[in-house]
């Protein structure tokens, strides 16, 4: 079973990885196993990379994460 993932950031454009392996760009939308807690990192050059873990459960799941500029 997979569960569907629409991930957006803010600002959008960002590289989103799922253990190293590189699932494309936001405004993203993947579809994941079902019943993992993936860490995904959200990667934009001139802002502080992001990792969050997701739960994947249930149908479609909409993520969005805010950036941190770098100082």
């Amino acid at each position: 079973e997979k569960v569907h993932l629409h991930v957006t950031s803010t600002p959008p454009g960002a590289t989103v990885q799922l253990a190293g392996r590189r699932l494309g760009t936001t405004p993203l939308d993947v579809d994941i196993a079902a019943g993992e807690t993936p860490k995904l990192t959200l990667r934009r050059e001139g802002y502080e990379d992001k990792e969050v873990s997701v739960e994947a459960a249930g149908g479609k799941k909409t993520f969005t994460f805010s950036l941190k500029p770098k100082k």
